[in-house]
This record gives C-alpha cells, sequence and structure tokens, in this order.
C-alpha cells in the first residue's frame, strides 16, 4: 500500500470514527494512560481516550514532550494529538504525522466525555 493510499484510508477512518461520534453512536471513555507510554520516558499524557470500533481498541491522546532549543540553550514542552490502535495496553499502530482532522476528531471526543452538549443542551 502506498503512502498515500495509507493517508487516504486513515482520513477515511477519522472521518467515520466523527461521524459515528456525532451521532453518539459509539462512547469513547477516559482512561487513565497505560503505563508504558509516561514510564521510562520524560513524556507526559494528561489525557486519554478509548473506543472500541470493529474489534479494535482505538485510543486518541495527548503527549506533551521536552524538546530542546540549542538557539536559546533551553528545553520546552511541545504537545501533539495521536490516534493508535492498542491492544493490551501495547500501541500496534500510532499516527507518526499531523492531521487536523485527528484534532478535529479529539475535540469532539472531548465534548463527548465531558457531557458538555447534554450540559448546554439543559442550560436552554
Amino acid at each position: 500500500m502506498s503512502k498515500i493510499e495509507a493517508k487516504n484510508k486513515l482520513v477515511m477512518l477519522i472521518t467515520e470514527l466523527m461521524r459515528l461520534t456525532i451521532k453518539n453512536e459509539i462512547q469513547w471513555e477516559s482512561k487513565t494512560p497505560p503505563r508504558y507510554l509516561i514510564e521510562g520516558t520524560d513524556d507526559i499524557v494528561p489525557i486519554y481516550f478509548s473506543v472500541k470500533y470493529k474489534d479494535k481498541t482505538i485510543a486518541l491522546f495527548i503527549r506533551r514532550t521536552r524538546q530542546y532549543n540549542g538557539e536559546f540553550d533551553i528545553l520546552h514542552w511541545t504537545e501533539e494529538v495521536k490516534i493508535a490502535i492498542v491492544e493490551s495496553d501495547t500501541i500496534l499502530w500510532e499516527n507518526t504525522q499531523y492531521s487536523s482532522s485527528v484534532h478535529d476528531l479529539y475535540k469532539r471526543v472531548q465534548e463527548q466525555v465531558s457531557g458538555l452538549n447534554s450540559l448546554l443542551d439543559s442550560l436552554l
């Protein structure tokens, strides 16, 4: 499979997860991140969501990492949203490139899990 085909399939997966999330046909859960994501590393995973989709566990999480800036001789934190396929607390696959659609999905999942929409609906 070419990189373009793989990228297109990833976009299709994210689009389907977004559609199902918006319709509340899948329910994401907030969980403690698996230990392997945070042990033995300086990375921080403050938020970790997962959902079952077609017999696979899909994880969506924020990973904060420290990076060195040689120009100013300082360490600073960077943050990225990741989507992964997980099995038995092991990442089988993780996206490696920035994707705005992953960020959009993350925002929808965060709204669903937090109950923001139902809270706002109750105000009307």
